[in-house]
């Protein structure tokens, strides 16, 4: 499997996942399967930190199954909204802010996943660390952007 899952670390309390190289989609699929498992093994960790730099970018097919099957399904069985930063090669950002991705994006928040892009770790991490402490407030502001 070319998926690297670190189990959340008490300090930070964030599950970090790091894909080692490109992946065919239904490697994808099975790779967010054994991130949620072990989101749910972590205490049902609901902050996630997603390293795409070395992976290729998401076909639309995944796009969808993301926001129309898994979204609903994470944050119900971990019990809450699902915040993911994903860290980016500069090669995706040209992806970052198309249509698809901005549907994406918001029919996963209607059912409480939340993602935002970065090409940083530390910002990604901050941004986890800001979803966490405003997480009520958060989410219905993230909401107004749907």
């Amino acid at each position: 499997m070319s998926i690297i899952i670190n189990a959340p670390q008490f300090t930070c309390g964030v599950l970090r996942a790091k894909w080692s190289k490109p992946v065919v989609a239904a490697e994808l699929l099975t790779s967010y399967e054994l991130v949620l498992d072990q989101a749910l093994k972590s205490g049902k960790c609901r902050f996630w930190l997603l390293d795409l730099s070395q992976r290729n970018w998401s076909e639309p097919t995944l796009l969808n199954w993301l926001s129309q099957q898994f979204a609903a399904r994470a944050s119900q069985a971990l019990g809450g909204p699902v915040f993911v930063a994903y860290l980016t090669a500069s090669h995706h950002w040209v992806h970052v802010g198309g249509s698809g991705l901005t549907a994406m994006r918001q029919r996963a928040a209607k059912v409480n996943f939340y993602s935002c892009f970065f090409k940083n770790g530390a910002l990604a991490l901050d941004w986890l660390r800001d979803q966490r402490q405003l997480e009520p407030t958060a989410v219905r502001w993230l909401n107004t952007l749907n």
